[in-house]
């Protein structure tokens, strides 16, 4: 098996209301196309359990179970350190799709961080890299109502923001020990995840971002 077969994330269901895809790309789980592929392959597989364990027929089945997906990784240091730019500038569809390890990061709803050394980044300014129009247009949709007016500038001039500068800022929503991160996510799971059994919350996030989804490059096939 190639470098670019191996599997790079897996899936697994830690709780009764939980899915997990974990990264796993050594040594710093760069978002190549080939994970890439694999976390839509993974995301469409969640999405197929979670539907076939309820009745959709009904508008609202008051037996409906919830769900949440938890996006982790395996690499200790790493939950990603971004998109692999050199190979993805080859190919534009692929690079304007997807954003690096915090933008990621920034789709999720709700975020997680582990304590100590800890950071989130934007650096495309410092090597001259390009930002596409949904990048900007996700950094504003998630950053525009930050505690402080001027996060989204430094959030473009590459500032590396510490653990508790984003939760000052609410765009962390929790600070939890590195031993006891993953424990907690399924935690928090458990909790959320039933708000999820209407789908009015998927409703909800479509309304939000369809303009972001008007500013992406991608058109799936």
């Amino acid at each position: 098996m190639s470098a670019e077969q191996k599997r790079t994330l897996t899936v697994t269901r830690p709780s009764d209301m939980c899915w997990k895809i974990a990264f796993n790309g050594p040594p710093d789980n760069r978002l190549t196309e080939n994970m890439l592929k694999q976390l839509l392959e993974a995301l469409d597989q969640v999405e197929l359990e979670w539907r076939q364990q309820s009745d959709w027929s009904k508008q609202f089945d008051e037996k409906r179970k919830g769900g949440a997906l938890i996006l982790t990784s395996e690499i200790t240091k790493f939950f990603s350190n971004g998109l692999d730019y050199e190979n993805s500038i080859k190919n534009p569809m692929f690079h304007t799709a997807f954003a690096g390890g915090y933008m990621m990061a920034l789709l999720c709803d709700f975020r997680l961080m582990t304590d100590g050394r800890a950071w989130c980044c934007m650096n495309e300014i410092d090597f001259g890299a390009p930002m596409p129009p949904f990048f900007a247009r996700l950094l504003h949709l998630r950053l525009s109502h930050t505690r402080s007016a001027n996060i989204l500038r430094k959030t473009l001039l590459g500032h590396r923001f510490t653990a508790p500068e984003l939760l000052e800022e609410g765009i962390v929503d929790e600070i939890v020990p590195a031993n006891q991160l993953q424990e907690r996510a399924i935690q928090f799971g458990n909790e959320i995840g039933p708000k999820s059994k209407g789908g009015s919350w998927g409703e909800m996030k479509a309304s939000r971002h369809r303009s972001s989804y008007l500013f992406s490059a991608w058109i799936p096939n």
